[in-house]
């Protein structure tokens, strides 16, 4: 305070002028304003894709009502939304359709969208929390993992499946609300696909992720949010480390391995076909019978091989007939069938492989001799054997060969001394067979070595951090050339069934001229 002297003397006070206080706009206030500002964005986007899929809903063909319902749409990629399944026109009506909709229909019957939804509300409240975006990458990860699963194990058709999946692959809309099915992590999905599947890890990260959310939530808000979060993530990676890419990982399965591709007996010199696959005449009955396998003339005692993975379906013996004798499932697509054995080395249930010792040879049934007969079924129809050997090759010779020696005279089982032209002609049109069945079985190794090259391309896609257009050219060239061989093989097989129309029309007018032979002679 200064003092100074007015006019009348007196010693007047005067205050010194003093700024005034700045009055601050509250920090906390502004964060405040911050938060609530992007929240309410947040949820405004959450409503936005609610209008827009009703609207898409409004505008899509409605197909059908049963537990689900079922959508026509003209969006480029198939998803669901809770009951509602959408997808595409062009989908409609090709073969990978009805994956498509078991792989939509999984997140339906699990109430993925009801966990989208959820997950977009804690979005909204969490959202200067980073863990909360990988939780949510993380939970449609699993949503995805389980539908392929799925998939899979109804459909038993991974290659195929991944094969949609590329198929499909093209930029789909963000919408956090459903579950597209070519959601943009194909690349996880796929080394998921290709590992050993246990059903409790979906089970378990469902168990242990939302007591981890809370935890990150409250770590990152906590004064040791470093601390506390380095200790998180370590359990993160624990919980995780499944769903991420490893040395480990198992390639993806070779379908073939199911196909019987081998002989079924260890080979010896005095190995040979004395019955072929087809009509023949019974050699007790002297009557015309179906021969649905092929009779292999061994020693009692050859050991016995599975032609291809599978499992033993039933292991049986019958006395009057085929004797002791057993089937293996393989992948229930082909059965075979070993008859006539002497012993059997493996169990109902057990699971075998291809070059598996599985019995021994023997006559144990009603036969002229020890022999092994084999047969093959292809989707509950018997095929001929001899088409699924591609380690030996067949030919007729009366001199000894390596491999198989097939016995012209038993195979056929007529007179010799009867028409010899009609004879001749026989034996030609099994040549000429036998020759198909060669091809046949070279194409077919051709499309296995095909599929192994196309699934070492998928492969590599999950083993690229980025899918690039050269991969997706490889992948699609590939196809095309599977493609091309699965035309080829699928021709080489009619003409074969044609030859074969050929020979039983030969063997018919053959028996003909028997039966009036022997009235001749009566």
């Amino acid at each position: 305070m200064t003092e100074l002297m007015g006019r009348s003397g007196e010693v007047i006070p005067v205050n010194t002028k003093t700024s005034e206080p700045l009055h601050h706009f509250p920090t906390w206030q502004i964060v405040s304003n911050i938060y609530l500002f992007l929240m309410g964005l947040l949820l405004l986007r959450s409503l936005l894709h609610l209008y827009f899929l009703q609207k898409i809903k409004h505008q899509s063909e409605y197909v059908r009502k049963q537990w689900f319902k079922l959508f026509k749409t003209t969006r480029p990629s198939p998803f669901s939304f809770f009951s509602n399944v959408f997808i595409p026109k062009a989908v409609f009506d090709t073969p990978a359709f009805e994956q498509i909709l078991e792989h939509e229909c999984v997140h339906v019957r699990q109430l993925h969208s009801l966990d989208r939804l959820l997950l977009d509300l804690l979005v909204a409240l969490f959202w200067f929390n980073p863990f909360i975006y990988w939780y949510r990458k993380a939970l449609i990860e699993v949503h995805e993992f389980q539908a392929d699963a799925q998939v899979i194990k109804r459909f038993n058709s991974r290659i195929a499946y991944q094969e949609i999946l590329f198929a499909q692959l093209q930029p789909a809309p963000y919408s956090g609300l459903v579950s597209h099915f070519n959601f943009r992590t194909i690349k996880k999905r796929i080394v998921m696909m290709n590992k050993s599947q246990n059903t409790r890890k979906p089970k378990l990260i469902y168990a242990l992720s939302l007591p981890l959310l809370v935890m990150m939530l409250l770590a990152f808000t906590s004064r040791k949010g470093h601390e506390s979060a380095a200790s998180i993530s370590h359990t993160i990676e624990a919980v995780t480390a499944p769903f991420t890419t490893s040395d480990r990982s198992v390639p993806i399965q070779d379908v073939s391995r199911y196909e019987p591709s081998i002989l079924p007996l260890r080979a010896s010199e005095t190995l040979k076909i004395t019955s072929a696959f087809g009509s023949r005449r019974d050699p007790f009955t002297n009557k015309g019978k179906l021969h649905k396998g092929i009779d292999l003339s061994t020693a009692i005692g050859t050991e016995v091989l599975a032609t291809a993975d599978g499992v033993v379906e039933s292991v049986d013996h019958n006395a009057d007939g085929y004797g002791k004798m057993m089937h293996l499932n393989h992948n229930h697509e082909y059965l075979t069938v070993y008859s006539q054995l002497s012993d059997i080395k493996v169990r109902t249930g057990e699971k075998i492989h291809r070059g598996e010792v599985i019995a021994l040879s023997g006559n144990s049934g009603k036969s002229t001799g020890p022999h092994l007969h084999y047969e093959v079924h292809k989707n509950g129809k018997a095929v001929d054997p001899a088409a699924y050997i591609h380690d030996y090759e067949f030919r007729f010779t009366n001199e000894p060969a390596e491999g198989i020696e097939i016995d012209h005279e038993e195979n056929i089982n007529f007179n010799p001394d009867v028409d010899k032209e009609k004879q001749i002609a026989i034996g030609n049109l099994q040549q000429s067979l036998i020759e198909k069945q060669k091809s046949l079985g070279k194409i077919q190794i051709s499309i296995s070595t095909l599929q192994k090259s196309l699934a070492e391309t998928q492969k590599s896609f999950s083993t690229n951090s980025l899918i690039t257009t050269e991969m997706l050219e490889t992948l699609n060239r590939q196809r095309l050339e599977l493609h091309q061989q699965q035309e080829k093989l699928a021709m080489a097989q009619e003409e074969m069934a044609r030859e074969q129309s050929r020979l039983a029309h030969v063997k018919r007018e053959l028996n003909q001229v028997l039966r009036q032979t022997n009235t001749r002679e009566e």
